[in-house]
């Protein structure tokens, strides 16, 4: 899939028509709370883990 993006995205690039592109290209807008993902993965995500690892309900194949 990545190399027939790429192409998609160089043939909509040389002929300067973006609305060529096989996928819609959008303006970014602003994030909310730009650390809300790290501080709770850091908070509750991590902690969850280590505690379901030590009391053996991850299984590693």
């Amino acid at each position: 899939m990545g190399p027939m993006l790429g192409k998609s995205l160089g043939h909509a690039l040389a002929a300067d028509s973006p609305d060529d592109f096989v996928m819609p290209i959008e303006e970014s807008s602003r994030v909310r709370w730009p650390g809300l993902f790290s501080f709770v993965t850091r908070r509750f995500g991590l902690p969850a883990g280590r505690l379901a690892d030590q009391l053996g309900l991850i299984l590693c194949a």
